[in-house]
């Protein structure tokens, strides 16, 4: 469960992004994740109500990111989608708001966002003793990628446009379905995967 950004506080946690970093949970059951919401006091605005198959619309929403999808991703929205239909819900394949259909571009505010504000968050530890962080970090907090600030200031712009042109896609469905991963989970501990599929959700939502 990933709740929305900011729900949970991150207080007492080394932060890498205040714009992207965000709480969530792994349970064996959604009674579960209830105790956890329960506990950060999650709550919803409106009580969820009881809605017939029939009457429940689906988005199907592949992201610009579509083209990382390994066939794995693929069958499992195919199958997923053929099951919702024959059980009465209507399916409907929607487009990401065309002027953030580019992937590369997306990728690339995220990027700005994220290590701008990394190179603030490890500032401290940097000054304390750079021997202790790694090269990647000193990197950031040097800022060997020149980041600037009005890169990232437009970038936090572009992605609240976003977000608000995604509130009004999602107001005309039940729910979304898009993918989470660019295919099965590597094996071992080494590789957590790419979050290619993830990032823009946690400014979206």
């Amino acid at each position: 469960m990933k709740p929305t950004y900011n729900s949970i506080s991150p207080e007492g946690q080394k932060i890498y992004s205040v714009s992207f970093d965000t709480f969530g949970f792994f349970a064996r059951s959604i009674d579960d994740l209830q105790l956890f919401a329960n506990v950060f006091a999650i709550r919803d605005d409106d009580t969820p109500k009881a809605a017939s198959l029939s009457e429940t619309s689906v988005a199907l929403l592949k992201t610009p990111m579509w083209s990382s999808a390994g066939q794995g991703t693929k069958d499992a929205m195919d199958y997923a989608t053929d099951i919702l239909k024959k059980s009465g819900v209507h399916v409907e394949e929607v487009d990401f708001p065309a002027e953030f259909g580019e992937a590369n571009a997306l990728s690339q505010m995220f990027t700005t966002i994220a290590n701008s504000e990394a190179q603030a968050a490890f500032l401290r530890e940097y000054r304390m003793d750079k021997t202790k962080l790694a090269p990647e970090i000193d990197d950031l907090v040097e800022n060997k990628a020149r980041y600037t600030q009005r890169g990232k200031m437009q970038a936090l712009d572009d992605f609240a446009r976003m977000r608000a042109l995604f509130d009004d896609l999602a107001a005309n469905y039940s729910a979304i379905i898009t993918p989470s991963a660019p295919d099965e989970a590597p094996l071992g501990l080494g590789d957590m995967g790419s979050a290619v599929f993830n990032y823009i959700w946690t400014v979206s939502t």
